[in-house]
């Protein structure tokens, strides 16, 4: 699956943050939404792009242990990322 993921610049209120988003054909859609760092580097998007494979994880199959998250490539300012699932034993 592919993930998606915005940078949220800040705003009165809140710090800047990244929304990570995976959404399969129109049947569900996850988001997670972590805190910018401040560091340089994905390491932050990564994160968030980590927080929505667990919640799909969470209500998915119940033989799949977790997804290997990886940073794939930007476009029009936003990253993506893909999941895939390594399973049980």
């Amino acid at each position: 699956m592919l993930i998606k993921i915005k940078f949220l610049a800040p705003t009165n209120y809140k710090g800047s943050r990244y929304k990570a988003t995976v959404k399969d054909g129109d049947n569900f859609q996850f988001s997670a939404t972590v805190p910018s760092t401040y560091t340089s580097g994905t390491g932050d998007a990564l994160a968030a792009a980590e927080e929505v494979s667990e919640k799909v994880r969470q209500l998915g199959a119940t033989n799949v242990k977790g997804y290997d998250v990886q940073i794939v490539g930007a476009y029009d300012g936003d990253l993506f990322a893909t999941m895939s699932p390594f399973y049980n034993d």
